[in-house]
């Protein structure tokens, strides 16, 4: 696979990196994502959310620590779009309005998404644009990562490195606009349970199917 492929997938790979108030983890996952090769070609916006919330008045946080964050992102991608939530909207709405932006207002045919709590190898981007080349064609696969069957001992995870298997957490992963787009219809029912209130009273027994 020719380095000028792989260059043209990261082009079109905008990163999404959703965060609220634990920067002693945050900060290592910039610095692993500020090390990735060609980080430098990468739109890469944050999605900081508040502290007090919007809908319920209760605070979730302390302001310090969603400043700390906020300037984390600052200090490790000072170019980097941050969109800061002036209260506090939950891990649901901070993830929808990142997508909203990957897929809506960039029209990205692709993003890698982020929390704060995963450090990456050097590698991950590459290998998450190279996942992509082998999959963005099957309508069957919308989701991809690349942090490996975790719960193998590490002599097997390196045996099967080179091995696919069916995605069970959303980690640092990779998702396409189109395969975003058929869901909607399927997640306004969900949206409507738990957006618009404070996500840590969302009405469980409701959510469940």
């Amino acid at each position: 696979m020719g380095a000028a492929i792989v260059a043209a997938v990261t082009n079109l790979a905008p990163i999404a990196v959703l965060s609220f108030n634990r920067p002693h983890y945050l900060e290592p996952v910039l610095a692993s994502l500020a090390a990735q090769k060609g980080i430098e070609q990468r739109a890469i916006h944050f999605f900081q959310d508040g502290a007090v919330n919007r809908y319920s008045g209760k605070r979730w946080a302390e302001d310090a620590d969603v400043e700390a964050c906020a300037d984390l992102c600052r200090r490790f991608f000072p170019r980097g779009a941050l969109h800061v939530s002036p209260d506090n909207i939950g891990i649901c709405e901070n993830f929808r309005r990142a997508e909203q932006v990957m897929f809506e207002t960039i029209d990205a045919p692709v993003a890698y998404f982020f929390e704060d709590d995963m450090v990456v190898s050097r590698h991950y981007l590459e290998t998450l644009d190279r996942l992509y080349l082998q999959i963005g064609h099957v309508d069957r696969i919308g989701y991809f990562a690349a942090y490996g069957q975790h719960r193998l001992s590490s002599t097997e995870r390196t045996a099967r490195r080179r091995e696919l298997s069916q995605l069970h957490h959303m980690w640092a992963f990779g998702l396409k606009r189109e395969h975003w787009r058929d869901m909607q219809r399927m997640l306004a029912p969900y949206y409507a349970l738990v957006c618009r209130s404070d996500y840590r009273d969302r009405p469980h027994e409701a959510v469940r199917p």
